[in-house]
């Protein structure tokens, strides 16, 4: 049976449905745009230092795309830690509302005052404090501080960027686009490190495998610790790898955190395990042959591979987003036009 018979309103259920489609959307349209400029068929504005199609293309993979989808995931997680009604219909749709005259302004900063462009990219954030402060008076603390810590990086990143290119100060919008990347970096390991085991606790649970695999304490400190001297070394926002391994996981998170909050089989549509490869293929690409040697053609290649994917979710996986989840039942239908399969028990909370 549906959650609510009305299809159309399923978008507006949960955080992470809205956010995930916008931010599967907006990642390959960034990265097609992005692509005319670094090959030189548009010229580039401004200075040499700050030229805008350039700043507008890796401010938004950090504080538009991505924080479409760490914070949807975020949102959509949080009810189930602190115990919360979940953020839906009115208070999501104002929500997604603050985050694209963001987007929409960033894309037209070359006509726009560059204090309207920064009003409008930084009101998403404090719609967004509003909603998820609420919560975390339920989380216990090292969860709690991990999600500050989330937060507070892309709030002192993106003025530190605005004030950099106001006053063509290379250095400080390279250091507020450090400082998101480090909140992406810390996100990724931090969630992954926590939902890896739950995911593949509840898979084994579906082929009658019921194990405990806990968490290691020592990976997690290891993990802590790689973040701190990557932010010390200060190579994070030049490191191609990253860019790759932050995509990977992007979407792997994407995936199974669809599949189970929309009541379907946590095992990934083989088209997604394609899509997976692929990703890899153009981070590799990338990695191997540095963007400033790369041709034209070798660097639309490696755009394609890296888009294919998200395509490819919005195709396979997605769709379910627009579908209302399904309740544990004997008898389930495969809603229309969802390709992804259905399970019939109800998963745990994440």
């Amino acid at each position: 049976m549906y959650l609510n018979s009305k299809t159309e309103q399923a978008i507006w259920h949960s955080p992470f449905r809205p956010f995930f489609l916008l931010g599967a959307l907006y990642g390959p349209i960034l990265e097609m745009t992005g692509i005319p400029h670094y090959t030189g068929l548009i010229p580039s504005m401004g200075s040499p230092s700050v030229s805008l199609p350039t700043l507008w293309h890796q401010h938004e993979i950090v504080f538009g795309f991505s924080t479409a989808i760490i914070f949807g995931f975020i949102l959509t997680a949080l009810p189930s830690w602190a115990g919360t009604d979940e953020l839906k219909k009115n208070s999501l749709i104002l929500l997604v509302c603050s985050w694209l005259p963001g987007r929409l302004a960033v894309a037209f900063s070359g006509l726009l005052p560059l204090p309207l462009v920064a009003f409008a990219d930084r009101s998403f954030l404090p719609v967004f404090v509003l909603q998820f402060a609420p919560g975390l008076r339920n989380v216990n603390f090292r969860t709690s501080m991990g999600l500050l810590v989330i937060a507070a990086d892309f709030f002192a990143g993106n003025p530190c960027y605005y004030l950099g290119v106001l006053q063509q100060d290379q250095q400080l919008w390279q250091g507020g686009l450090r400082i998101g990347l480090y909140a992406m970096i810390f996100h990724c390991s931090v969630t992954l490190g926590i939902l890896g085991s739950i995911f593949t606790e509840n898979a084994l649970l579906e082929d009658g495998r019921p194990t405990d695999i806990g968490h290691v304490a020592i990976l997690k400190r290891l993990s802590a610790a790689s973040i701190i001297a990557l932010a010390v070394a200060d190579i994070g926002a030049a490191s191609a790898p990253i860019g790759g391994a932050l995509g990977l996981m992007s979407l792997g998170l994407m995936t199974l955190v669809t599949l189970h909050h929309t009541g379907r089989e946590l095992r990934p549509h083989p088209a997604m395990v394609a899509a997976y490869l692929v990703l890899a293929a153009a981070a590799l690409l990338r990695v191997a042959v540095p963007v400033g040697s790369l041709g034209r053609e070798l660097l639309l290649l490696s755009a394609l591979l890296w888009v294919a994917p998200y395509l490819i979710y919005l195709h396979s996986t997605a769709t379910c987003c627009w579908h209302p989840a399904w309740l544990s039942s004997p008898t389930v239908l495969m809603p229309p036009r969802c390709p992804c399969r259905i399970d019939n028990r109800k998963y745990g909370e994440l």
